[in-house]
């Protein structure tokens, strides 16, 4: 019931399935019962929250409860890329009988589609995206399954690897985290972002890549920080006349939105708001026209995106994309020109389980696109996990080959 005054008293609910939620919060309080544990009251509760179809709403368990988890040895050991449903292994550092590239069929006897379907069904995203849950699949699928589907500790693996028609089973004890990521030192994991320089430039004959990994001035990276390299990037790219610029925000969650502005004002064809007049005023100047900047960019823009390009980064991917700036690369991004944020978290008195609640609807001033789904790529492009495992960039490389065309 205190969940349920939230939704309907403090979420905006911008693309809430109001009905669904309803008629669910009706189903599962009938499901309530003494001595129900955190875990399954989160696990009746998540799929309520996933119905509110925001990416910056979700329901974790209480500090507590995962303070304790951390220090046991619950986790899935294995590292796994997902795809239309499908899981691939692609770090093994705790099992190395396991090859890299096997396809896990099942985990405890649930077909990994239908463990997809649950773990889908937990979590939050933006509207009718489903980019935004895998890329959050791709480097948090252990945690996810712990808490949302099986706290064991224990797994029965069936797998198929190679080219090989049998199906072969394991039996995998579960690790901690640390374990994991100590035993896997050059896997790709969704939080190494947090370690790294949030942005970086590369520059070849004719053409800069522009990387940028986050748009949240911390870590020691302030807002003068980001402005100033912006800033200097583009003024290389005027003094050696570069004539294709490919901005990579893969995986970039987003950030200050006055760091994207900044950006958009040496990317964009003409001067306009960034935010739409419906949205808060918590960023004074930003209703009103981005200046273009002296050194603007008027040639070749290749922009790399996938389901980890959300929040600000949808902004300004939408931004670009209502001007008709760019070609876009890659797979549906994970945010586009309104979402809901402002969100603040809410200890459930109980249980103490915490409700990330989104407060208030954030929109753009772009014109044109479809509500709740992310921005569509030009150039479909998406990496196999061959291509993952070999340390292949795919999306990088067919951008390139564009970038060669004349």
């Amino acid at each position: 019931m205190e969940l349920r005054g939230y939704i309907d008293n403090v979420h905006p609910k911008l693309y809430a399935d109001r009905e669904a939620i309803a008629a669910l919060l009706e189903t599962n309080y009938l499901l309530l019962s003494d001595g129900m544990t955190e875990l399954e009251l989160l696990r009746l509760l998540a799929p309520v929250v996933s119905l509110l179809n925001c990416g910056h709403s979700s329901l974790s368990l209480s500090p507590e409860s995962q303070d304790r988890l951390s220090g046991e040895d619950r986790l899935f050991p294995l590292l796994m890329l997902f795809a239309d449903g499908r899981a691939w292994v692609t770090g093994n550092g705790l099992h190395p009988e396991i090859p890299t590239g096997s396809g896990i069929l099942s985990i405890n006897g649930l077909a990994m589609e239908d463990i997809v379907a649950r773990l889908f069904g937990s979590l939050g995203a933006d509207g009718r995206n489903l980019t935004r849950k895998y890329a959050m699949l791709n480097g948090w699928f252990r945690f996810f399954y712990r808490d949302f589907v099986d706290a064991s500790g224990g797994f029965d693996v069936v797998f198929r690897s190679g080219s090989a028609h049998a199906a072969l089973r394991a039996s995998l004890p579960g690790a901690t985290d640390e374990a994991i990521e100590r035993a896997n030192p050059d896997h790709a994991s969704a939080r190494r972002w947090f370690h790294e320089t949030p942005y970086e430039a590369d520059f070849r004959s004719g053409l800069a890549i522009l990387t940028m990994r986050f748009f949240q001035p911390d870590g020691g990276h302030s807002l003068s920080d980001h402005k100033a390299f912006i800033d200097g990037f583009f003024a290389r790219v005027v003094a050696e006349g570069v004539g294709t610029v490919i901005l990579d925000v893969r995986d970039n969650s987003g950030g200050d939105p006055y760091v994207t502005s900044h950006l958009l004002g040496y990317l964009a064809a003409v001067s306009r708001p960034y935010f739409a007049e419906s949205a808060p005023n918590f960023y004074p100047g930003l209703k009103r026209p981005v200046p273009l900047a002296a050194d603007r960019f008027g040639g070749r823009l290749l922009v790399l995106m996938n389901g980890g390009s959300f929040s600000s980064t949808g902004h300004l991917l939408a931004l670009l994309r209502s001007q008709g700036v760019g070609t876009f690369v890659g797979e549906e991004s994970g945010g586009s020109f309104a979402c809901s944020d402002g969100s603040i978290t809410l200890s459930l008195r109980h249980t103490g389980l915490r409700f990330r609640c989104s407060t208030m609807v954030w929109e753009v001033a772009a014109a044109g696109l479809e509500p709740g789904r992310g921005i569509m790529p030009d150039h479909p492009v998406r990496q196999t996990v061959e291509d993952a495992l070999s340390g292949r960039d795919t999306v990088l490389e067919y951008a390139m080959g564009l970038a060669l065309q004349p």
